[in-house]
């Protein structure tokens, strides 16, 4: 597999670029559980920048390795809460700004 294209696995249907047989560039994965991922691959594994979007509503927006957040990023709740701020395996975890739906 080289170029853009469709595959579809026991995760999910991914739409986007493969180079030399491996999902690596821009794409879209659409998870059988309802999740959705755009963004950055490399060989196969959410790793670059890219906003995550869980079937409950939360959206993880930042760098991610290996499928998760271990860097800076935002995650946006689905009551309007959100996080600006460091993150260890998608969640949030050092410095950073809490904002409630009524502010600060």
């Amino acid at each position: 597999m080289h170029g853009n294209g469709t595959l579809h696995n026991q995760s999910g249907i991914y739409e986007g670029e493969f180079k030399k047989g491996m999902i690596t560039g821009k794409g879209l994965v659409n998870f059988y559980n309802g999740d959705k991922y755009t963004g950055e691959f490399l060989q196969s594994s959410i790793t670059g920048y890219g906003c995550y979007l869980t079937h409950e509503g939360t959206q993880l927006i930042g760098h991610f390795n290996d499928g998760v957040c271990n860097k800076h990023g935002k995650k946006i709740y689905p009551d309007g809460t959100s996080y600006i701020g460091e993150f260890q395996n998608d969640v949030e975890h050092g410095k950073g700004v809490l904002t409630l739906p009524y502010g600060k």
